[in-house]
């Protein structure tokens, strides 16, 4: 599969303003909802928030990587944000401070 279609470049958001991991995933589930790669952007940020069903994998102190199985998608959708300042993540238990999110649902 190519990259483009994986990652199809109106699922990334280069920079966003969030300030932590929990703000740029709503930034990311937001585009991904006006880019009507999600179905239920609602249930998905429920399950998204911290103490939700997300794992979140923290990928060395640049980048977190938070992800859900749900069936409000058909496969698998990936968004990517850069944030310009590093993200507290301290909400979902991991103490890095990345600036780059890759959300995978």
């Amino acid at each position: 599969m190519p990259l483009h279609e994986l990652l199809p470049p109106t699922h990334i958001v280069v920079p966003h303003e969030a300030s932590t991991v929990d703000d740029a995933v709503r930034i990311l589930l937001d585009r991904l909802s006006n880019e009507e790669a999600i179905e239920d952007a609602a249930a998905l940020r429920t399950l998204m928030a911290p103490g939700g069903a997300t794992d979140m994998t923290a990928v060395g102190p640049d980048v977190a990587l938070p992800h859900v199985r749900t069936s409000a998608v058909q496969g698998m959708v990936i968004g990517l944000g850069i944030a310009t300042e590093p993200l507290d993540a301290s909400a979902y238990g991991v103490s890095a401070s990345p600036r780059i999110v890759a959300l995978v649902i």
